[in-house]
């Protein structure tokens, strides 16, 4: 049965003493904002592979440790940083500003004794609402121990005061041991910093708990300390995939502090390596030590995916056919080049760090998951899902008959001005899978093609 002969079938079938317009009704495309269920994957599982503390809702947060020589041979510092989106706290309006109030619980423990247990009361204060729903890092937390090396239990909580909710996680922990003496070297992740003036002296860091950047746009950075002899000068750092292939490498200069600290920080710019898990090592030159930290390279600032293949899946209606091809096909060594490649052919406007096409899919990619879900299948991956994803928002989206017909079927129309293109989907039996019928796949898939060959596709 064609489209049109099935439309005045559904349309005859549903009209009654009402007029037929009566059952053609506009639906809102847009999502309610804000995090859900319609997330196309949990990032907790992205930062708690890498090893961090991590939890999900209701108070989402991450959040790392990092270890630095002790004042003392038998102490060593921790450095503990959370990161937290503003989305995850409750705001209140206090005058003419928005606060929230969040506390952090820390206890490290060891063999059934505690080594740490504190509580820190944080107060955040932002000017408008927009800033209140943000969704990346925009609030970060930090707090300096002095422990004794060994494995030690670590549990974090985070509780919203706002909103009386909290999350918790817990690791096990190895505090190193930097004795005063023997060559090594610590390898800790901060957006900024200043070298210590000696093993005594507090850390002037400000971490990166998530150890993110967005590729384009961010750089890592990393401040990196040396102990042991004063000859201890430089170090090679390289970066690498999960999987061993080289990103990137460079060779820094360690700064004497004195006779058994050296310092130096480095900058790695994200736009030089590959989006997905990337791990870090320094190495001392000439001596077999080594410091290791895993970092993550994001294609967005709220998007910490771990894995390359992922990201090319989520990408596959972003971008044309060859591109994607190129980089299924790419050696393992070129993988890094043909990525900047499709970057810089996909960016509308490379006078900005930040690719515009691909952030504005990202968003559309958030919105399809969580508008058209289908029993176990979330809404980027259904078929109303790909047509939104390659043809973007339609003009006109109608519930042609208000509901179900006899036979059980559902029909929605969908209607692109600029195409000059009305698709219809259905559902056959109301089970709330809808699929394009057959002339609207074979009239979306001539869209398609006409838009891809405009695009250079």
């Amino acid at each position: 049965m064609s489209d049109r002969l099935f439309l005045a079938t559904v349309l005859a079938l549903s009209c009654g003493t009402q007029a037929c317009s009566s059952w053609q009704t506009d639906v809102p495309l847009d999502p309610a904002s804000g995090p859900g269920p319609g997330r196309v994957y949990d990032p907790t599982q992205a930062y708690s592979s890498l090893g961090l503390l991590a939890a999900g809702g209701p108070v989402p947060f991450a959040a790392r440790l990092g270890f630095l020589a002790g004042a003392q041979p038998d102490s060593t510092t921790a450095l503990l940083g959370l990161s937290l989106a503003s989305s995850a706290l409750t705001f209140r309006r206090i005058s003419s500003a928005f606060e929230a109030r969040y506390r952090v619980e820390v206890r490290f423990v060891r063999d059934g004794n505690v080594l740490v247990d504190v509580s820190a009361y944080e107060t955040v204060r932002v000017a408008t609402f927009p800033e209140t729903r943000r969704q990346d890092e925009s609030i970060v937390f930090q707090r300096f121990f002095n422990l004794s090396p060994g494995i030690a239990a670590v549990r974090l909580v985070v509780t919203d005061l706002n909103g009386s909710d909290s999350s918790s996680a817990r690791l096990q922990s190895v505090v190193p041991d930097y004795g005063m003496g023997s060559a090594q070297l610590a390898l800790v992740p901060v957006y900024e910093g200043k070298v210590r003036s000696s093993r005594v002296a507090s850390p002037e860091l400000v971490m990166n708990p998530r150890a993110f950047a967005v590729y384009g746009t961010d750089s890592l950075n990393f401040y990196l300390e040396g102990y042991g002899p004063p000859d201890l000068q430089f170090a090679r750092v390289t970066a690498s995939t999960a999987s061993g292939v080289p990103l990137w490498r460079d060779t820094v200069e360690l700064v004497p502090v004195d006779s058994n600290l050296a310092a130096g920080f480095v900058h790695m710019p994200a736009d030089g390596l590959l989006v997905g898990t990337v791990h870090v090592a320094a190495e001392q030159l000439g001596r077999p030590i080594s410091a290791r930290v895993s970092a993550l390279v994001g294609v967005s600032s709220d998007w910490p995916v771990t894995d390359f293949e992922e990201i090319l899946s989520l990408l596959r209606y972003f971008g044309n056919s060859r591109s994607h091809q190129r980089l299924r096909e790419a050696p393992a060594a070129e993988l890094s080049h043909q990525w900047r490649e499709f970057w810089h052919d996909t960016d509308p406007d490379p006078t900005t760090a930040e690719n515009e096409a691909l952030s504005g899919y990202l968003e559309d990619l958030e919105a399809a998951s969580a508008r058209f879900s289908e029993p176990g299948r979330p809404g980027w991956l259904t078929e109303r899902g790909e047509v939104f994803l390659t043809l973007g928002k339609p003009d006109v989206i109608r519930d042609v008959q208000g509901g179900t017909v006899p036979g059980g079927n559902s029909l929605i129309r969908w209607d692109y001005e600029a195409h000059e293109l009305v698709l219809y989907f259905v559902s056959e039996g109301g089970d709330g899978t809808f699929r394009l019928t057959p002339t609207s796949r074979v009239e979306y898939s001539d869209a398609v093609k006409r838009r891809k060959g405009t695009d250079g596709g």
